[in-house]
């Protein structure tokens, strides 16, 4: 029933056996650290996602605060300067007698 077939059935254990008895070795460390390599590499993703939303939103809320003290800083800035308005000496009528005097 087989008699066609190029090589025998049996001429192949022949080959087989000593392929698999050193390729098997060689492939399980080698699938293991890929494995490892794998979710590694997954936990650095994971990680940079988490980070760049945390570091995002610190950005947000650094941006927030920097408007806060900017309007602060222009409310002081134009209260001083209303103040200096009221400071100011008047050129009114008592000033001018004085110095006519």
């Amino acid at each position: 029933m087989f008699d066609h077939l190029p090589l025998p059935i049996a001429s192949l254990g022949d080959v087989m056996i000593p392929v698999l008895a050193i390729g098997l070795p060689l492939m399980i460390p080698i699938v293991a650290i890929m494995a490892w390599h794998q979710q590694r590499m997954a936990m650095l993703i994971g990680g940079e996602r988490r980070q760049s939303q945390e570091t995002n939103h610190e950005i947000e809320s650094l941006r927030t605060e920097v408007k806060q003290l900017k309007d602060v800083v222009s409310t002081l800035v134009l209260n001083m300067e209303s103040q200096r308005e009221y400071q100011r000496p008047t050129d009114d009528m008592s000033n001018r007698v004085a110095v006519e005097d």
